[in-house]
């Protein structure tokens, strides 16, 4: 990979969404490196776009993956492992040349496993993380088409603890005011109770009613206005000072409004 700038990180100060959104916005090409307790995950980037995902952890690979969602047998599992020791193949190009998938289909599942990886990832609140910007060889991985903004989008909507995001959009008591145009929502693909809530955030609800009025359960919402804000739908309104002058009634004081 021709390697021309670096960015290194903590997840535990910008979680991975916010990562994304920043890369995607410059549209930049290279590869995110996260890291965490001996694990290892890559995300490799297109013109700001997701495109494939890689991890040293075995349960992350493609054999295992599709072993957990019944799509092979343990004994198709245990045959493609020997065939790839011996041929150093790819397992999913052992698994179509055994006839167990074809190609559409493998091309299917990996875009599923990478998914289940970038998505899970989401999760980590500690670890480093480290983007090289530049090109990289990508003629050895199976090229995917993941919109980044729809990924953060998604993978938000995962999280395990909504509570570790809502406290990266501030108190409850937050005022937060639409900040999109139409042409924003093209890539995102909401539904109908996602755009109910996004339209409910009008500059006058505070978090705290929108997680609660929102057409969702309480922490579905606010993985979804996490998400907003990450992607920059909404914004925090700004607090103006509200002045008051005051005359003086014989020994009181009286505002003059």
């Amino acid at each position: 990979m021709e390697k021309r700038y670096e960015f290194r990180g903590d997840l535990a100060t910008t979680p991975l969404p916010e990562v994304l959104e920043t890369i995607n916005r410059y549209r930049v090409p290279g590869v995110l490196d996260c890291t965490r307790e001996g694990w290892d995950r890559k995300i490799f980037i297109q013109n700001g776009e997701i495109i494939f995902a890689t991890s040293t952890n075995l349960y992350d690979s493609l054999g295992d993956f599709l072993l957990r969602k019944e799509v092979i047998s343990r004994a198709q599992y245990d045959e493609s492992v020997i065939r790839l020791k011996a041929t150093k193949k790819r397992q999913g190009v052992v698994l179509v040349e055994m006839g167990v998938l074809s190609p559409k289909d493998l091309f299917a599942q990996v875009l599923e496993q990478v998914k289940e990886i970038v998505w899970d990832t989401f999760n980590w609140d500690s670890g480093e993380v480290t983007f090289s910007i530049g090109r990289f060889k990508d003629d050895e991985i199976i090229k995917l088409n993941i919109p980044t903004r729809n990924a953060i989008l998604r993978g938000a909507q995962a999280v395990k603890d909504p509570k570790r995001l809502m406290t990266r959009l501030g108190a409850s008591w937050a005022i937060y005011e639409p900040s999109f145009e139409t042409v924003d929502l093209t890539d995102l693909a909401l539904d109908e109770n996602e755009m109910k809530l996004l339209a409910a955030v009008n500059g006058k609800r505070s978090l705290l009613d929108l997680t609660r009025e929102g057409p969702f359960a309480q922490a579905v919402n606010g993985r979804n206005l996490y998400a907003f804000g990450c992607l920059k739908l909404i914004r925090k309104k700004e607090e103006r000072a509200i002045k008051v002058q005051w005359k003086t009634t014989g020994d009181k004081m009286e505002s003059a409004e």
